[in-house]
């Protein structure tokens, strides 16, 4: 049941995916970015009752949280 899709820079080179309401095509969409995306991807699919995401403003961020922590942990 996919109602809306949006388009969504993801870092600063410019990669871009396709974020839709459907959590788990979200999550699909995610994964599809690559490695790290796998990683932020199931953390969301685990999580995502507890994070409390109900809308994509939350998915992304979270999303991008969580992305900045695969790529700089230590921060």
């Amino acid at each position: 049941m996919i109602k809306k899709v949006y388009p969504i820079v993801v870092n600063p080179k410019g990669t871009k995916f396709l974020m839709v309401e459907d959590i788990n095509k979200t999550i699909h969409t995610i994964a599809s970015l690559g490695f790290y995306g796998v990683g932020v991807a199931q953390y969301i699919r685990r999580n995502w009752r507890r994070l409390n995401l109900k809308t994509i403003e939350d998915i992304k961020r979270v999303f991008y949280k969580q992305l900045e922590w695969y790529l700089n942990p230590k921060a």
